[in-house]
């Protein structure tokens, strides 16, 4: 019998759940209730990082805090804004911390939609280092504008 064999007999398997319990409860206790700062909006919000011709960099201003919020969408060739027909819109939300336009990098993506016929739009979603929502912890505003950014530029 291997030396992990006897160690786990010599636990019930009572101490076993517990054992295993006890870190997972600890990290969510952790992550829930440790104090969270504000997530403050900076200059780096605001940066592009995509230097594509067919990706257009605009921005208009969040009515419930006055600032300019930006965005970039993508439009196929194919699109006449004069016609009558609609585009299937794919909305792509960034990662933590990463740029607002960082996926229209994204290797064959923007091809791809050209050849679908689809727009692609990347909001900002109000700061880069914020989340869709917010924790119990945090100021719930931080959630709501990250979603009131997003459907705004929708």
């Amino acid at each position: 019998m291997s030396f992990y064999s006897r160690l786990i007999l010599a636990f019930s398997p009572k101490d076993l759940v517990r054992a295993a319990l006890v870190p997972a409860v600890l990290t969510t206790a952790v992550l829930t209730f440790a104090p969270a700062a504000f997530a403050e909006r900076t200059s780096a919000d605001d940066e592009s990082h995509i230097d594509d011709p067919r990706v257009q960099h605009r921005s208009y201003v969040f009515e419930p805090t006055g600032e300019t919020l930006p965005y970039a969408i993508f439009v196929p060739s194919s699109y006449d804004p004069n016609g009558t027909d609609s585009l299937p819109l794919l909305v792509s939300l960034h990662g933590l911390g990463r740029s607002y336009d960082w996926l229209m990098g994204y290797h064959g993506l923007l091809d791809q939609a050209e050849e679908s016929g689809y727009a692609v739009v990347t909001p900002l979603g109000y700061i880069r280092e914020g989340w869709y929502g917010s924790r119990p912890a945090e100021d719930p505003q931080d959630g709501i504008y990250s979603e009131q950014d997003v459907m705004n530029v929708l």
